[in-house]
């Protein structure tokens, strides 16, 4: 949220235009995080886990998204911050992405990775180095 608010402001305050601007591209970049987003919701229910990261985990899911990413949610998040920033033509959501990345790497997916390994060890290890991180 951080990031996107910044690259909003900043947007305003300090128009940097990108040169190959698309709405198209941006909107459809953003359907698909939303898309991602609520197929992650459904396969959450189904399995009975929680899908806020600060509670725990009470299964391991590897289906639907999980399949080719570890983290679908914080993909489709950082799809959303790009996809905003090319429908707009703002540059500045370029380094708000990276921003993103950075910090929720280290304060999000580091720790949850941390958690899935102690509470499903061997599953989890099996999934993790079958599936990446990001994409």
């Amino acid at each position: 949220m951080f990031a996107l608010v910044a690259g909003l402001v900043l947007s305003n305050l300090y128009p940097i235009g990108l040169r190959t601007t698309s709405q198209a591209l941006g909107f459809s970049l953003i359907a698909l995080a939303i898309i991602v987003d609520i197929w992650v919701f459904v396969i959450f229910k189904k399995h009975q886990t929680a899908i806020r990261p600060d509670r725990s985990a009470s299964s391991l899911v590897t289906t639907g998204p999980f399949r080719w990413s570890r983290n679908p949610i914080y993909l489709g998040n950082l799809l959303i911050l790009l996809g905003v920033g090319i429908a707009m033509g703002s540059f500045w959501f370029v380094p708000m992405a990276l921003v993103f990345f950075v910090l929720v790497q280290h304060l999000s997916i580091l720790p949850e990775e941390a958690h899935m390994a102690a509470r499903f060890s061997e599953a989890w290890e099996a999934y993790q180095a079958q599936t990446r991180r990001w994409i």
